[in-house]
């Protein structure tokens, strides 16, 4: 019998163009987010390893056209993590004094922040490059970022290597069936983090 995080990824079949391909995206970013709480330790240990290297790891922007389940993704991550509903943080969230005062807390839990314009998703450009690199202090709790968007970022910009980017191509069609799998698996929590 599958367990609820695979029936999830498997129900990516339920979608147009629900291949291979979209179920190791949507997996992937699943993978992302449940390694986050984690990223300040790698962090920490590639300091150690390599005193010259200021880069950290790589934040995570999910990107594809709309009705192709990143909303429902982010869901689904948070609850995995947490075991509560919790939505994900708005755009009007992504700014550089909202992130650094939520990452001076010293909380680990990621900042997911969803459906972002390509307006907003580009000011990550600006200032996204030194989140790790400037505004992380050694040895101390961090957290990464998380993104959903429908545009990707300018990978040739400053953000180039320091994002990873996650594309979705499949869509879904609003039903009962795809509805009533993602409530029944948003319904129970997960026991990946009892």
């Amino acid at each position: 019998e599958l367990g609820k995080l695979e029936l999830y990824i498997d129900s990516v079949s339920n979608a147009h163009r629900g291949d291979k391909k979209a179920k190791m995206a949507v997996a992937e970013y699943l993978l992302c987010a449940l390694a986050s709480p984690f990223d300040h330790l790698y962090m920490a240990h590639r300091r150690r390893r390599f005193s010259r290297m200021t880069e950290g790891p790589r934040m995570t922007s999910y990107y594809g056209t709309a009705a192709n389940g990143k909303s429902y993704a982010s869901r689904v991550a948070l609850k995995i993590l947490s075991g509560e509903d919790i939505e994900a943080l708005a755009a009007i969230d992504f700014t550089l004094g909202k992130v650094r005062g939520y990452a001076s807390q010293g909380n680990i839990f990621p900042m997911v922040f969803d459906d972002l314009s390509k307006e907003r998703i580009r000011e990550w450009g600006d200032w996204g490059k030194f989140y790790w690199d400037r505004g992380y202090t050694d040895a101390s709790n961090y957290p990464n970022i998380i993104a959903t968007a429908n545009d990707r970022i300018d990978s040739r910009g400053p953000l180039g290597r320091r994002v990873r980017e996650i594309a979705m191509h499949a869509t879904f069609p609003s039903n009962e069936e795809n509805s009533l799998l993602v409530e029944d698996m948003l319904e129970n929590s997960s026991e990946i983090f009892l």
